[in-house]
């Protein structure tokens, strides 16, 4: 914490100054921005964001949260123009994370429904109810051993 002045005019600064910072770290607790540079290697991306008077603002090299980073991992790099959330338990932007993206109209969401879809260039994987769909352009398929089980069905 800083010296706290002697005097009054001073004290009466110091105060504002403080106000001043708090009311920028609260603003900065949750903003949404734009991804404008990625580093996959690092897990890193540096998100633009708006400011209230219309400069933008290119955040630190900041990591994006997982799915999954225990037992069960993923990989869910963002992409460039891709709109997301960044979030910042103290306001500061250089200890925050991205957490969510968010679709736009650059970016809308694959499906209109209730399934769950993951789309990435030509590849789209379906799943509702009791039903897996993937649909690409090529599939390969690497392991030692691959069996196939159903009650009924055909291979065509």
């Amino acid at each position: 914490m800083s010296n706290i002045p002697d005097d009054l005019p001073g004290q009466i600064r110091w105060i504002a100054d403080q106000l001043a910072d708090q009311k920028r770290r609260d603003r900065n607790r949750k903003r949404t921005g734009t991804v404008a540079e990625i580093d996959n290697a690092k897990g890193l991306a540096r998100v633009e964001i708006s400011e209230r008077d219309g400069r933008k603002y290119l955040s630190p090299w900041i990591p994006w949260g997982e799915i999954a980073a225990g037992e069960t991992k993923t990989h869910i790099a963002p992409s460039v123009g891709q709109q997301v959330k960044v979030v910042s338990e103290t306001g500061d932007l250089t200890d925050a994370e991205i957490d969510m993206s968010v679709p736009s109209n650059a970016n809308p969401r694959p499906h209109d429904g209730p399934e769950m879809v993951i789309t990435r260039g030509q590849v789209r994987l379906f799943i509702a109810g009791d039903k897996v769909t993937l649909d690409a352009p090529t599939i390969v398929y690497k392991a030692q051993s691959i069996t196939y089980e159903a009650d009924s069905g055909e291979l065509a």
